[in-house]
């Protein structure tokens, strides 16, 4: 359903996330100038009319269960290349049988055909000149993360209407840091396109970056998805805030 909100501040108290389980960041998250942000992330990201989740669909279930398949074995392989005989012969867990055999389960998924939800939270208009992955220090990364964030405020006023939906604005903040981050691509894979190949939340979930970190919201409708995508991730470069 549409609700209609008269004002700015009615949309905010509205869409205030319910319970957030914080622990330590390099940022103060209780700080009004974060709560905004947060608050505001939220709102935009109700507006991107997530109602259709992608797991409804039993053929598509199949699919995302080959793709389990597929982040087991590239897990696997990444892990056995830490293992002592790993470390030994100097194996590059890329080019595994194991991790092989999880790029082929992955082409024959195709889950880009799957991504038509996941893509909403990546508006051109908050589209960021410079790519994350492309910052080479902490303040380059933060002064993106900023650009995205003051496009978002300045277009949040303008928003007359607000998507609401059973999950209400239920979702779960999620951190992610570049720099440990090894672009394997099975995260993208397993989370349909939440992430893309560097691991990178969308923009639009983007909240704050600092120390290196990134912090973003995730919609309720999207967090089986991005569970996945996180399970997958063997260099462990994203991960809940719990």
């Amino acid at each position: 359903m549409l609700v209609r909100h008269e004002s700015w501040s009615d949309c905010v108290e509205c869409c205030q996330p319910r319970t957030l389980h914080v622990m330590p960041l390099p940022f103060d998250i209780d700080s009004a100038s974060a709560q905004r942000h947060l608050s505001e992330t939220i709102v935009w990201c109700t507006n991107r009319q997530l109602t259709a989740t992608p797991l409804e669909n039993e053929e598509i279930r199949r699919r995302l269960k080959l793709l389990d398949q597929a982040a087991e074995l590239m897990h696997q392989a990444y892990l056995e290349s830490g293992n002592f005989v790993g470390r030994l012969l100097r194996r590059d867990y890329s080019r595994t049988r194991k991790y092989q055999q999880g790029l082929e389960l992955m082409a024959q998924v195709n889950p880009a055909s799957l991504s038509s939800v996941t893509q909403r939270l990546r508006s051109p208009e908050l589209q960021p000149v410079l790519v994350l992955s492309q910052a080479r220090t902490h303040p380059e990364r933060e002064r993106i993360v900023q650009s995205v964030i003051s496009k978002r405020s300045a277009l949040i006023p303008t928003l007359q209407y607000v998507q609401t939906a059973p999950h209400g604005a239920q979702g779960r903040l999620l951190r992610y840091w570049p720099e440990e981050n090894l672009a394997c691509g099975a995260a993208e894979y397993a989370s349909v396109g939440f992430f893309n190949a560097d691991n990178t939340p969308p923009w639009d979930t983007w909240v704050a970056f600092s120390g290196g970190m990134l912090l973003s919201w995730v919609p309720g409708e999207l967090i089986e998805l991005v569970d996945r995508g996180i399970h997958s991730n063997p260099e462990g470069c994203i991960a809940w805030l719990e």
